[in-house]
């Protein structure tokens, strides 16, 4: 059989096309499109070389030919892909080279894409050749050939044809249409394009089809000059019927939006300066009917036109017109349905709502108002991002202009003021921390919102606060305290706001007791809050200056009596108990001599004399801790903006007690202590409400008391025994036995009631005993080992609290000295911390500590620290160190370096010794780098111990020798004589100690290393690590040879015999660890010599 060659394939041509330009072809048809572009572009950049040396009017070389036919060939490919490739492609080709590409010619390949009989194609087929002649007119198009009259005509038949031929052509034609009449202006579409497309649009507006309508109304926009009455006529509310209708007709192409949407939302738009209502009634036209009846699909229509429609809006009465209460509850409705198409149109609706927040930046505010109240105000809901599960109110709260947030906050608070039957708990507490929300943006925390944010406070607290009333399940009053949490930030300026809030309440207080009104206070609460009012009024009359100790106390005790105050709401009785401790408190710093009352001023002038009394901030701080153990997260706030304000003033007592409980052991016999005291209260509670109970009463609790004690004889008799075997014959065993046949209906109620009673306490035993995995995995976080008691995670967690405590001081860095006794107290909780897995928490909350030590370069003073003291501390924590895991490696590090700098800091105190040889700091950075190389120890790496290598001070240059003696000791184990080969190399990078050092010394240390480092190389073993820092450290040690002497001091073409002979000695495995090194210092040595 003879193979045919079809005509219709293009020809090779005569002048070869290059290889790679043709493998691009495959490239076109490539699924992602960064591989599409690149091969466009290589095809591009060929063609554009080949038709360079070419002038215009110039036959089109062969090559150039073959391309194009091939790219009009791949037109008709069946694949989506491939015409996308080969389209682009070739519109670029057309629109970069007119002069050689004109329409007539690219129009003309039409009839070699064609069969000469379609007899034999298939259907498949014949669509495909339909979807080429249609891509080729639009490739025309898009590449803006198609400008003069005949091109013109020809292609808008073409496209018409096409539209009319087949359906599934309509729409792409349209678009090609639609290009062109974007790309004609005026009088030359007219002429040619209006003649084809005036007959096919006339008709009434019912009639067209969604392309027709769409054309329409593009001609509509374009051409507005002096159109004919059936154009101007479209948008005219008389047919806004016929254009829902129309719009309807699109459904079949959901969930994509049909172009036409945009268009008419366009025009409606444009017509806006003739009727300002006229896209307000036709939103109506449409919504009216879907009110009665909706379907997903209609939806999905409203809320593509929604979409365009809303960044149009340019008023609030124009958005109100839009945006009506029943588009929002659609809206609403369909966030929370189960239909992705309609949901994902309903965000749409949401994504240009957020974005026309973000772009109303007016003072006024008056668009972004419109917005929020209209999703927040019935039908919609203050949860309407709980409700809907889609971020929509938290987006637009930090674009708020500050009117917004005021005229926002307004609503919610009239929202929360509503009777309960008007309003859901569940709104009521969203809308109170919304408003908690609102009060913390930048905008509500500059100087000129610092009133207004106040008042919202108190009207706040006045709501939720002083009502009462108490709902199920009611939190808007930890809303009110998280908002007044927020403040914390600036303590003193929170102190004015507590004030002020205090007497505010005060006020109220005493209307409500003049008008006879309830009280949300008890007997209690209002006996506590009289101590309070008259505390403050004490404290009041103190005038002190802003820094001084007096005003510091004074703020510490002001903040703590009014937030104690406010807390007789919410927890009458934790808020006595404080209140009672604040007092006690407050008598003891009156005593030490600070805050007295001048009443006061001639008492205890004895024990202010006596030795050994704390300092005042040493008791505050004690009261401090003990707040800390509560569970609010605002004590926890409150305690750490207090203890700023104490940073200056503290002392190393005061600190000590910070670290003391870090000391698992100290921390639990403090915690013992006062839990004893507490169950001592709660026991003397109980003995005063025995005696108040009646005799029945007792002969109950006797004989509840009797039954529990049966109960638990008859577990107690049941075994330990806790496996499932051993749970299922005890539970047969109190049921009565597997072959006791029981009528249950004549058994009594009673006993059943019993059985289910000792059933469910042989249950509970089990599950004691046997906490199932899903538990574990809760209280530690997937950890399957042993777990921490509820008493032991409650200490965790205050000892956690403490160390944000400790991060406050840091940051403060008033005082160098204490920083320094923080060091060694911190690092042994650490390891302590790490002997218990189950304390992983605390771990990464005291390296976070760590980690913040390290950073403070600089303090406000040295304080009181002698070189003794510092010795003391470092030579404590090295011996500790030492015994760390390797885990632990840049925490030690960062310790170490921070004792180190402070040391520097101390030495640096006297210019002239820093220069000493003998200084304190050099000497003890020896004995430590000697111990390291010495003594036995866990620590792996001497890289903790490094950082003073790089110091300028007298006496460094010592350390070389000791490092020179280890590093080649024999003796050493291999892992060490590399540790000292990385001191060695640090101290030679080191510019400072090179210059002080003297010569003697420097050739002495310098000869030594060569002498060795030849007969290392020699040597029959090697270690990779350790020959990677040799080559290092002579490579350093040439560099500084060659540049500071005339003369080279060393043989350096023996060491280069020595490297060349160490280098055949070795294998290519083994040169594989130090080849960078090797080829480096190679390299050196041959510029060298």
């Amino acid at each position: 059989m003879v193979a045919v060659q079809d005509s219709r394939t293009p020809q090779r041509p005569a002048m070869n096309v290059p290889r790679h330009v043709l493998d691009a072809f495959d490239g076109l048809v490539a699924s992602g499109d960064k591989e599409r572009t690149a091969a466009a572009m290589l095809i591009l950049q060929h063609v554009e070389e080949v038709l360079r040396g070419e002038g215009q009017g110039k036959e089109i070389p062969a090559g150039v030919k073959y391309i194009v036919n091939r790219l009009v060939s791949g037109l008709a490919s069946s694949r989506l892909k491939a015409r996308e490739g080969y389209f682009s492609t070739l519109c670029y080709l057309l629109r970069l080279h007119p002069s050689f590409f004109t329409p007539q010619f690219v129009l003309s390949l039409l009839k070699n894409t064609k069969s000469a009989t379609m007899k034999g194609v298939t259907k498949d087929e014949i669509r495909d050749q339909l979807l080429a002649e249609l891509l080729l007119c639009g490739a025309v198009v898009r590449s803006g050939r198609a400008v003069g009259p005949e091109v013109l005509q020809r292609v808008v038949n073409t496209l018409c044809a096409m539209r009319a031929k087949k359906s599934y052509l309509d729409i792409t034609a349209s678009q090609f249409l639609v290009n062109l009449m974007e790309n004609c202006d005026g009088d030359s579409m007219h002429a040619v394009v209006w003649e084809s497309l005036q007959a096919e649009l006339k008709g009434p507006v019912e009639e067209l089809s969604p392309s027709q309508l769409w054309i329409r109304l593009v001609l509509l926009r374009k051409h507005r000059a002096s159109p004919p009455v059936w154009l101007t006529s479209t948008v005219a509310p008389k047919n806004h019927e016929a254009l829902v209708q129309t719009l309807m007709k699109t459904t079949f192409d959901l969930p994509k939006v049909h172009p036409v949407v945009e268009e008419l939302v366009t025009n409606l738009a444009a017509s806006r300066a003739a009727s300002s209502s006229l896209l307000a009634k036709f939103w109506q036209v449409i919504l009216e009917p879907l009110q009665r009846n909706t379907s997903p699909a209609k939806l999905q229509i409203l809320f593509q036109l929604l979409r365009f429609m809303v960044p149009l809006l340019r008023t609030a009465s124009e958005f109100q017109e839009v945006v009506t209460p029943s588009v929002v509850a659609l809206l609403l409705n369909s966030l929370t349905q189960h239909v992705q198409d309609l949901k994902n149109a309903a965000r749409g609706v949401t994504a240009v709502l957020v974005q026309l927040v973000k772009d109303s930046q007016q003072e006024d505010g008056e668009v972004q108002l419109a917005v929020v109240r209209a999703l927040v105000t019935p039908p919609g809901s203050v949860r309407f991002d709980q409700l809907t599960g889609h971020k929509v109110l938290a987006l637009m709260v930090p674009h708020f202009t500050l009117k917004t947030l005021k005229g926002f906050t307004k609503t919610l608070l009239e929202m929360v003021n509503k009777p309960a039957k008007d309003l859901e708990v569940a709104n009521k507490n969203y809308a109170a921390h919304i408003i908690g929300n609102l009060l913390t943006q930048p905008k509500a925390c500059t100087p000129e919102a610092a009133t207004w944010k106040k008042k919202q406070l108190m009207a706040l607290l006045k709501t939720v606060i002083l009502s009462p009333e108490e709902e199920e399940g009611d939190t808007s009053k930890d809303a009110f305290f998280k908002a007044l949490g927020k403040q914390v930030g600036h303590i003193r300026e929170y102190c004015r706001i507590l004030l002020s809030l205090v007497e505010e309440v005060d006020q109220e207080l005493k209307i409500l007791e003049a008008t006879d009104s309830p009280s949300c206070l008890s007997g209690d609460g209002k006996e506590h809050w009289a101590l309070v009012i008259s505390r403050l009024a004490t404290l009041k009359e103190k005038e002190c200056e802003e820094g001084t100790e007096t005003e510091i106390a004074k703020t510490v005790f002001q903040v703590l009596y009014c937030q104690m105050a406010l807390h007789l709401f919410v927890d009458v009785m934790v808020a006595k108990e404080s209140i009672t401790e604040f007092i006690t408190c407050h008598k003891e710093v009156k005593k030490l001599g600070m805050l007295k009352d001048d009443d006061d001023e001639d008492e205890d002038d004895d024990d202010d004399e006596e030795e050994g009394q704390p300092n005042w901030v040493e008791v505050v701080t004690e009261l401090l801790l003990s707040l800390m153990t509560q569970e609010m997260h605002l004590f926890r706030s409150v305690v750490q903006g207090l203890f700023w304000l104490l940073t200056p003033l503290m002392t190393a007592t005061a600190l000590s007690l910070l670290t003391d409980v870090l000391d698992t052991e100290k921390a639990r016999e403090l915690v013992k202590k006062d839990g004893e005291e507490e169950e001592e209260e709660e026991e003397e509670e109980e003995e005063g409400d025995d005696d108040d109970d009646d005799d029945d009463d007792e002969e109950k609790e006797r004989s509840d008391e009797d039954d529990d004690a049966e109960e638990k004889e008859n577990e107690d008799g049941e075994g330990e025994d806790s496996n499932l075997f051993t749970l299922k014959k005890k539970m047969l065993d109190v049921a009565g036995g597997i072959d006791v046949d029981v009528d249950m209906d004549t058994v009594p109620q009673e006993e059943l009631d019993r059985l289910d009673e000792r059933l469910g306490a042989l249950l509970a035993e089990y599950r004691g005993k046997h906490p199932t995995r899903k538990k574990r995995k809760k209280v530690s976080g997937g950890n399957d080992g042993p777990q921490l008691s509820a008493d032991e995670q409650s200490l965790m967690h205050f000892q956690t609290r403490v160390c944000d405590m400790l991060i406050v001081y840091i940051k403060a860095a008033p005082n160098m000295a204490l920083q320094v006794g923080l060091v060694n107290p911190i690092f042994k909780a650490l390891r302590m911390a790490d002997l218990d897995g189950r304390q992983k928490d605390l771990q990464k909350k005291l390296v976070n500590v760590i980690t913040t030590l390290e950073k403070k370069k600089k303090f406000n003073t040295i304080g009181e620290i002698s070189v003794d003291t510092w010795k003391e501390t470092v030579n404590e924590f090295f011996s500790f160190a030492c015994q760390m895991p390797e885990r632990f490696l840049s925490v030690t590090q960062s310790c170490y370096s921070q004792l180190m700098h402070c040391g520097r800091l101390l030495l640096g105190m006297n210019e002239q010794a820093v220069r000493q040889p003998d200084n304190f700091l050099t000497t003890t950075y020896a004995t430590h780098l000697e111990t390291y190389f010495t003594n036995n120890h866990h620590l792996p790496n001497v890289v903790p111990f490094c950082e003073p290598c790089t110091y300028n001070m007298g006496g460094l240059w010592q350390v070389a020798a000791t490092m020179l003696h280890f590093a080649f000791d024999p003796k050493m184990k291999v892992h060490k004589q590399t540790q000292a080969l990385k001191i060695l190399h640090l101290l030679y990078s080191n510019k400072a100690v090179l210059r002080e050092r003297s010569k003697q010394e420097a050739a002495a240390v310098e000869q030594d290393l060569y002498n060795k480092a030849l007969k290392a190389l020699g040597s029959s073993q090697v270690n990779g690590m350790f020959v990677t820092i040799l080559f290092k450290l002579l490579h350093t040690l040439l560099q500084v040879d060659w540049q500071t002497e005339p003369q080279p001091r060393l043989a350096w073409e023996e060491l280069q015999g020595s490297v060349e002979a160490f280098r055949e000695c070795i294998s290519k495995t083994t040169l594989n660890v130090f080849r960078r090194e090797y080829n480096v210092l190679n390299e050196a040595l041959r510029r060298l010599l």
